[in-house]
């Protein structure tokens, strides 16, 4: 269906660099392995390390979960880059890439206690689960459009015809963004949450779309009349003088692009775990898809590394001192992996009476960060994986990979991390 090529990796043997600064996005299997090896590599070596990022960026990474809770919910580790300027830190003081997180705006992701508390109460009224309970039908409705539109196909790219555009298209809707502006955002965040220099006109041009659809979205308020949905709320925090206009415009944009990456690549990955291991397949068809969802969170985060934070004073990690000014992120791949994380097994369904069981395992899921700055979005990203991979093998249950799932290649810096295209025969 898709006619974009989609690369195979070339072999190498894995190594993990020599030195005392890593660079963890250069190990030779980055691309072709589903985790790479220096993931592991590095937490056996030790709870935290300092490492190179692209663009000369240093930081602390820590991989290992108890200093990774720890650090998570510290509040010496602000999000803010201004907060530390006086440091010296570089992110926030010229671009490198993936730091749309940092310079986008006032937002979610870059904000700190009561600016932070205050925006993020705006924003997750919306999106708890609850709410995306309430949009149940909306989203049962776009996952079966988008199955139905492959069932003409032979072949397919579960990535660009499927993922993307079921994504992109669920979070339009239960948010309220009209399509035209919706595919403006979404086609420009795709750029700025990945891996590209920042500086290149490409980049530049993006990011100027983005903001400004999300200003015009914000000024003609939700797509649905009488909808309670998040942009009609911003367009009432903006008309009742509790944001301004261009905050609204920020944590708007932030919020669609961060709730698009990660889904895409989870679904991308899962359907190549679920197409490999025919047990747990069938735990999605006639169990719980729900906590076979959980468990592939666990196994592999979409989203590998949290965004920076900043140590706000001098401090100490699990022996290392990290500096005033300092960025600190979180290898969730490994922190998120260690068996003591894990209390049971996707194929063996919670009893309809286990849901406290079920919903600590949850809460202890770091795929989706942890404390004050624990993604808004996680409930919609749950739940659309839960109805869509579940439609999708059941539509085409004779659905096959066109190459061995460890030939695909693997793409993603520190933001949402998924192979790159997932090639299949959709019948047999």
């Amino acid at each position: 269906m898709s006619t974009h090529s989609c690369p195979a990796h070339s072999s190498g043997a894995p190594v993990v660099p020599a030195g005392s600064s890593f660079r963890p996005l250069e190990s030779e299997d980055y691309h072709r392995a589903a985790v790479p090896s220096i993931f592991t590599e590095l937490a056996a070596l030790g709870p935290i390390h300092h490492v190179v990022l692209p663009g000369e960026a240093p930081a602390w990474l820590i991989t290992r979960r108890a200093e990774a809770e720890a650090a998570l919910r510290d509040p010496r580790l602000a999000k803010d880059p201004l907060s530390v300027a006086r440091h010296g830190q570089a992110i926030g003081r010229r671009r490198v890439p993936e730091d749309f997180t940092a310079v986008s705006g006032r937002q979610l992701m870059n904000l700190d206690g009561a600016d932070h508390a205050r925006v993020r109460r705006m924003i997750t009224r919306y999106l708890v689960d609850s709410a995306v309970v309430r949009k149940q039908t909306v989203l049962a409705e776009t996952v079966r459009h988008h199955v139905d539109a492959l069932a003409t196909e032979e072949t397919a790219d579960l990535v660009a015809d499927f993922a993307v555009p079921l994504v992109n298209d669920v979070i339009g809707r239960i948010i309220g963004v009209r399509p035209e502006l919706n595919e403006i955002i979404m086609t420009g965040g795709a750029l700025l949450f990945g891996p590209d220099d920042p500086t290149t006109p490409a980049m530049i041009d993006a990011y100027q779309q983005v903001t400004g659809a999300a200003a015009r979205a914000v000024a003609e308020g939700s797509a649905v009349a009488g909808a309670n949905d998040l942009l009609e709320g911003l367009a009432c925090a903006v008309r009742d003088g509790l944001v301004s206009r261009r905050e609204a415009a920020s944590n708007l944009a932030m919020v669609m692009i961060a709730a698009t990456g990660g889904p895409v690549k989870m679904l991308g990955h899962s359907v190549v775990v679920l197409h490999d291991d025919p047990l747990r397949r069938d735990a999605m068809l006639t169990g719980d898809p729900m906590a076979v969802v959980e468990d592939l969170l666990y196994q592999q985060p979409p989203i590998p590394f949290t965004s920076w934070r900043f140590a706000t004073e001098t401090m100490e990690i699990a022996g290392q001192q990290v500096r005033a000014g300092d960025a600190v992120m979180v290898l969730i791949a490994t922190a998120n992996s260690e068996p003591a994380a894990r209390t049971r097994s996707s194929t063996a369904p919670a009893a309809p009476d286990d849901r406290s069981a079920a919903e600590l395992r949850a809460r202890r899921n770091l795929a989706f960060g942890d404390g004050a700055h624990r993604c808004p979005g996680q409930s919609l990203a749950r739940r659309l994986a839960a109805a869509a991979l579940p439609a999708l093998f059941r539509a085409f249950p004779g659905m096959r990979l066109e190459i061995p799932s460890t030939e695909l290649t693997w793409r993603g810096g520190f933001g949402p991390r998924g192979p790159r295209c997932v090639p299949v025969q959709l019948h047999s």
